[in-house]
This record gives structure tokens, C-alpha cells and sequence, in this order.
């Protein structure tokens, strides 16, 4: 048998569970994908909201983890992931994920640089959103921290505000 070793990043503003990996109808096993999880920007009365479409994002070691961040926000918008931790709360007091780890939590991710973490999108519109990605690729399975399962907590903030404080990821 096997071991197979799964992150799960789960968007504590979505209610539904839909685990993103592949069956290879060859083999019958579940081979190891790159992952993408959609975020949306969206006008709100105060401004620009943000939403998750998929509530459970299962990625791989060695693979990539995808956010691809659609603005329909009339202004430019930044959101950043950051302040990953192995404990859910307390996340830092000040809304700051220009850190990628708070409390000593070492990352999962192979590059974890302010940049990477960073989705600068211009002005979009209902009928012409703009898109961008945040790209970050998970540790190679010898590299990844600890034993299972090992949970993470970050927060999303969109604008230095955190938009989504709870995203789960677990190997």
C-alpha cells in the first residue's frame, strides 16, 4: 500500500465540501495534480467582498497550490496569504500577512516570499473582471514539516484588511 499524502486548505467562508484531486482511471490510484482554487472580489455597499468558490482544496507535495483571484471591484485590489500557523487562533492582532508564518510555524511551501503571496489586480467590472494567480508550490514530501496530519492556519487579507481569517491546510 501506498502512503499518500494530501494538503487540504479548507475556506471558512464556503459551506460545501469538494476535494480537487484526480483518479487515474489507468491505475485506479489518485495521482498528484496541480490544484486551483478560484477566489472571487466582488462590489459590495462598503466597498469589495471576497468569496472562496471551492470550500476544500486537496494538493499534493511537490505540486502546486493555485489561487486564481478574479476582481469584479471597480477599484484596484491587493489580497495577500500570510501569517500561516499550526494553531487556529491567535492570528497577529494587526491584520499583517506580509509575514508568510507567524509563531515560529515553519511553511509548507517551497517559496514563500511576500511576492508570491501577493495578488495585485487592476480595476475590474460585472462584465470584465480582471484575473491574476497566486502561485505557491508545497514542499516536497521528505521537506514538509512534522507528521501527519499537520494543520495550518492563514489569513487572507484583501487591501491590509483580513477578508477570510480561517483557511485550513493539513498533510
Amino acid at each position: 500500500m501506498t502512503r499518500t499524502t494530501l494538503v487540504v486548505c479548507l475556506a471558512g467562508m464556503a459551506a460545501v465540501a469538494g476535494p480537487a484531486c484526480a483518479t487515474n482511471p489507468k491505475m485506479g490510484e489518485q495521482t498528484a495534480q496541480d490544484v486551483e482554487s478560484p477566489i472571487i472580489l466582488f462590489p459590495t455597499a462598503s466597498g469589495c467582498g471576497l468569496s472562496a468558490k471551492e470550500p476544500s482544496i486537496t494538493a499534493h507535495p511537490d505540486k502546486r497550490l493555485e489561487f486564481e483571484v478574479s476582481n469584479y471591484c471597480g477599484e484596484p485590489q491587493k489580497l495577500v496569504v500570510g501569517n500561516f500557523r499550526t494553531v487556529e487562533s491567535p492570528s497577529p492582532a494587526l491584520a499583517d500577512c506580509n509575514a508568510p508564518t507567524h509563531g515560529g510555524a515553519p511553511s509548507v511551501f517551497q517559496q514563500d516570499d511576500l511576492l508570491r503571496r501577493t495578488a495585485d489586480l487592476g480595476g475590474g467590472s460585472p462584465g470584465h473582471p480582471t484575473h491574476t494567480k497566486i502561485k505557491l508550490k508545497i514542499k516536497k514530501n521528505a521537506d514538509l514539516p512534522g507528521t501527519d496530519p499537520l494543520t495550518y492556519y492563514f489569513d487572507v487579507c484583501l487591501n491590509g484588511v483580513k477578508a477570510d481569517p480561517r483557511l485550513i491546510v493539513q498533510r
